[in-house]
């Protein structure tokens, strides 16, 4: 049985060798049309809802933004104010 490690480590090789072969752009675009099927997969057996795409979507953002310890996921702080340059 393969580890996620060696799992890993041979996707990294597999999107290496897809840059080298066919170039970058190629590379992402099959990315994406992986991760779209996945998910399409995954609603189609019911292991993916679409209520849980959303908590996982909304605990990512409030990761990035900081979200205070023990909030519930969606919770977040606001955005921090931001200054704009006048420019004359």
């Amino acid at each position: 049985m393969m580890s996620s490690k060696q799992f890993g480590a041979l996707l990294g090789f597999l999107f290496a060798v897809t840059v080298a072969a066919f170039g970058l752009g190629t590379a992402v675009v099959c990315l994406l049309a992986a991760f779209a099927f996945y998910a399409a997969a995954g609603l189609f057996e019911g292991s993916l809802g679409m209520g849980d795409a959303q908590e996982r979507l909304a605990a990512a953002r409030d990761g990035l933004r900081g979200s205070p310890a023990g909030a519930p996921p969606g919770v977040g702080q606001p955005a921090p104010a931001t200054r704009t340059a006048r420019v004359r």
